[in-house]
């Protein structure tokens, strides 16, 4: 089986975590990134691919102030 990473699409860190539940468990609780406080849906990419996406992440983030 190949070993996937969670990360995160805001800020390409890998220090992703589960908020802690509040009262009813039933809800679904958002994964959340610890470095940027991004909440939501996490891909999950092969650890050699890291570098990559982070790369990624910031061309689009140059593009954005064109």
């Amino acid at each position: 089986m190949d070993k996937y990473i969670k990360i995160c699409p805001q800020c390409g860190s890998t220090d992703i975590g589960v908020p802690k539940a509040g009262m009813d468990l039933r809800f679904t609780i958002p994964d959340h990134c610890r470095n940027c406080d991004f909440q939501g849906i996490f891909p999950e990419i092969d650890p050699s691919g890291i570098d990559r996406f982070r790369k990624e992440i910031e061309n689009h983030k140059e593009d954005k102030f064109k």
